[in-house]
């Protein structure tokens, strides 16, 4: 999640730490420039209960959260934000909603690429890699990035499975263990009953799965082998439509199965070749 998201949301804070986020929230640009000495007298309290603070929004130190911070923001006063659920207004003209909506999906992919931890990328993109079945769980508006990552793994020459109607999820031969065997669940808010269902099922069998999730902490992280957070922060109603979600779930199966075709780059470069040459010449037989 970002840490202006954390700073908005405000988790269990305590009183001091309200004061400490609303003070950042209103001094952004200021923010970037101030040592902890300057913050907690502007705050009114300790540079200890700072430090509390930074761990609290999870930063090690008052260091890690300027540096986190610095480059959340980087973009952040360019040119103004596009509103994530809400992008356009009545008074918005065709020209401009086309390039709200363009912006809009930058924002997406850059605040994704900003706050992705990239050890995560490379250990989902190894699992996926080193299976020899991939069982796709999506459904609802993930259904388009369950679908996307599924004829990617086709295209790989992965065996691959997608699963996206309610209720056919938790079937036995789906969760059944089988040597080589995982799972990728696609779900942005991770609170459906199904999909909490589904991951339980999984566990239970010891499959391992990958999640591919919003910013927010869910129940499906808990027995994740990998939970990777994209970071647009969208309500789950009222908004008109997920682009924000989409565009940066889809950035994130595309960086996985990028890594994973670079595994072995000349190999499966040769391999695409081949099966051109040969869907050409079935083509006029």
């Amino acid at each position: 999640m970002f840490i202006i998201d954390r700073l908005k949301t405000q988790t269990n804070f305590s009183e001091a730490e309200r004061i400490i986020a609303n003070y950042i929230l209103n001094n952004l640009k200021q923010f970037s420039e101030m040592s902890i000495r300057s913050l907690a007298e502007n705050t009114f309290c300790s540079t200890a209960t700072i430090s509390r603070f930074c761990k609290k929004i999870h930063c090690e130190n008052y260091r890690q959260l300027k540096i986190q911070f610095t480059k959340e923001m980087s973009n952040y006063f360019t040119e103004q934000r596009i509103e994530q659920n809400f992008p356009f207004d009545i008074q918005t003209s065709n020209q401009e909603i086309a390039r709200s909506l363009m912006r809009l999906n930058i924002q997406a992919i850059q605040e994704t690429y900003n706050t992705l931890d990239m050890e995560h990328i490379v250990r989902a993109a190894e699992l996926i890699n080193q299976s020899t079945q991939v069982d796709i769980y999506a459904s609802g508006n993930s259904l388009v990035t369950g679908i996307d990552l599924y004829n990617k793994l086709i295209w790989f020459g992965k065996n691959s499975n997608l699963l996206a109607l309610r209720g056919y999820h938790t079937l036995n031969p789906y969760t059944r263990s089988i040597p080589g065997r995982i799972a990728v669940i696609i779900s942005y808010y991770g609170s459906s009953d199904h999909n909490i269902r589904t991951a339980k099922a999984l566990a239970e069998a010891g499959i391992p799965y990958i999640l591919l999730t919003g910013p927010k902490i869910n129940p499906l992280c808990l027995n994740a082998a990998v939970s990777i957070h994209v970071a647009p922060m969208e309500e789950f109603n009222s908004k008109i439509a997920p682009f924000s979600s989409r565009t940066a779930l889809s950035y994130v199966v595309d960086l996985i199965y990028s890594i994973m075709f670079s595994f072995d780059y000349v190999e499966n470069k040769q391999r695409i070749s081949l099966e051109s040459k040969l869907h050409r010449t079935n083509k006029y037989i």
